[in-house]
C-alpha cells in the first residue's frame, strides 16, 4: 500500500480526509433529495478544504509533494467523467454530482471514487429497483445521486484498502 510520509499518522490522515469529506456529504446529501441540486459552495467548499488539509497537514517532502499533485489529477479525471456521462445523458445526471466526484476523488484517491462509484451505482440500483416495485417511483422519475455516492464514499473509505490488497494478491499470483 502507499503509505506516504506525513506530519501525522497515516490512519489519522485517513480519518481527517474522511471526517471533512463526511462534513461536507451530510449537507449535500439532505439538499439533493429535498432540491435536486447540489449548490456550488457545497462541493467549491469541500474541495478547497481537503485540498487545503492534504497540502498545509500532509505536505511533508518532495513524494508527499508529487502524490498531492497527483490527487488534484485524481480529482479532475473523476469531474470530467461524471461531466461527460452528464453530456452524453443530456442532462440525466447532474453536474453538481461531477463536482461532488471531483471532492471525492480529492479525499478518496482515484481508486477510492471509482469504488464509491461503483457502490453508489449498485446501491441506488437496488434502491431504484425497490421504489419501482413498491410504486413509489415512476419510471421515467429520476432519484438524487448525491446521497447514493456518499454512502458508497463511506463504504469505500472502510473498505477500499482491504480491496486494493486484494486485487494486488490476484494480479501477484498470476503473474
Amino acid at each position: 500500500m502507499n503509505h506516504r510520509s506525513s506530519i501525522l499518522n497515516p490512519v489519522l490522515e485517513k480519518w481527517i480526509y474522511f471526517l471533512v469529506l463526511s462534513g461536507f456529504m451530510i449537507p449535500i446529501i439532505f439538499h439533493d433529495i429535498r432540491e435536486k441540486r447540489i449548490p456550488d459552495v457545497y462541493t467549491f467548499s469541500g474541495c478547497a478544504c481537503l485540498l487545503l488539509v492534504r497540502f498545509l497537514f500532509f505536505t511533508k517532502d518532495y513524494n508527499t509533494l508529487i502524490n498531492n499533485l497527483v490527487v488534484i489529477v485524481h480529482g479532475i479525471a473523476a469531474f470530467g467523467i461524471i461531466w461527460l456521462l452528464w453530456f452524453l445523458t443530456s442532462g440525466k445526471i447532474g453536474r453538481g454530482d461531477a463536482k461532488l466526484s471531483a471532492m471525492t476523488a480529492f479525499g478518496l484517491g482515484l481508486f477510492g471514487w471509482g469504488l464509491a462509484v461503483f457502490w453508489a451505482s449498485f446501491t441506488g440500483l437496488i434502491t431504484g429497483v425497490v421504489l419501482l416495485k413498491t410504486k413509489k417511483l415512476k419510471k421515467k422519475q429520476g432519484i438524487p445521486f448525491a446521497p447514493f455516492l456518499a454512502a458508497g464514499s463511506m463504504i469505500s473509505f472502510f473498505t477500499k484498502d482491504l480491496i486494493y490488497e486484494v486485487i494486488l494478491c490476484i494480479f501477484k499470483k498470476s503473474v
